[in-house]
């Protein structure tokens, strides 16, 4: 099925294809990737009700050729990104414990650990072998019932990129043999932790870059707006002398044509007298 996008802030559109498997998170990611935005700055809405990102197409029923809007996501006041989040452990056992919404899934696991005080592992549990090395148990984080099974994966997935950003979450964990040993698994994560602040850096960088451009950009139409300005009052000065030069020239002529009428009436006025002395006499 296709959706239709609208970029509220940018006036543009854009179609994309999802199924109903599709969580409105990913939507967001998948417009933000193209449109080089930060996926964590925005949510969606759609009728004017701003959707939940945790729920897919089908569970937030939305129709065939839906429009719905990308804006900017308002923090909820007073929780500061807090979630709470319920995990299902291996045992069976659900444990529950408030956390930040920009942690990662590996870090909500070393969250829960530290609250049964160590009791509980999931990050460093092996398998024993009488006759071979030590295997290292992976855990499997699934949400939505969609498995997150990597080392990267678990890394670089927080919970705000899975739509959980506020209220509450059901998180399932379970824990795969591989063939990695302890000592080769903590390579991986260093690898993994590594490569993900390489990517949070690059991020960053392209986040600022962004924002400089959008920066010359209003200060650009800035100037332009202030050359306009002038551009404008030089023009109104300038018909304000023409119009002023004018007005003088209309002053001067009047002048003249006064004296010239008034020569004339003198003129006049000397033959009249001249004229009646002569009639006198």
């Amino acid at each position: 099925m296709t959706i239709l996008v609208v970029l509220a802030d940018r006036g543009s559109e854009i179609t994309i294809d999802v199924t109903s498997g599709t969580t409105l998170m990913q939507i967001v990611q998948k417009i933000c990737a193209v449109r080089q935005l930060d996926p964590e700055k925005y949510t969606l809405k759609f009728q004017n009700k701003i959707l939940d990102l945790s729920l897919s197409v089908f569970l937030a029923n939305l129709p065939q050729n839906s429009r719905i809007e990308l804006v900017i996501a308002k923090q909820t006041q007073g929780n500061d990104g807090i979630v709470t989040i319920a995990l299902q452990i291996p045992a069976g056992d659900r444990l529950q414990r408030k956390v930040e919404s920009s942690l990662s899934l590996w870090e909500v696991l070393r969250k829960f650990e530290e609250l049964t005080g160590g009791e509980l592992n999931l990050t460093n549990s092996i398998k024993k072998n009488v006759f071979g090395p030590d295997f290292y148990l992976q855990p499997v984080v699934s949400y939505m019932n969609k498995p997150y099974r990597t080392m990267n994966e678990l890394v670089s997935t927080t919970l705000q990129s899975l739509g959980i950003s506020s209220g509450s979450a059901i998180l399932k964990v379970s824990l795969e043999e591989t063939k990695k040993t302890l000592q080769e698994h903590q390579k991986e994560l260093e690898q993994s932790q590594k490569m993900n602040s390489q990517k949070e850096i690059s991020t960053i960088k392209s986040n600022s870059e962004n924002e400089t451009i959008k920066i010359i950009q209003i200060n650009s139409e800035f100037s332009n707006l202030v050359k306009e300005e002038i551009q404008q009052i030089n023009e109104s000065k300038q018909v304000d002398e023409n119009n002023y030069k004018k007005s003088e020239e209309n002053s001067q002529n009047l002048t003249k044509n006064e004296k010239d009428e008034n020569r004339v009436n003198s003129s006049q006025l000397d033959e009249r007298i001249s004229n009646n002395n002569d009639n006198n006499n």
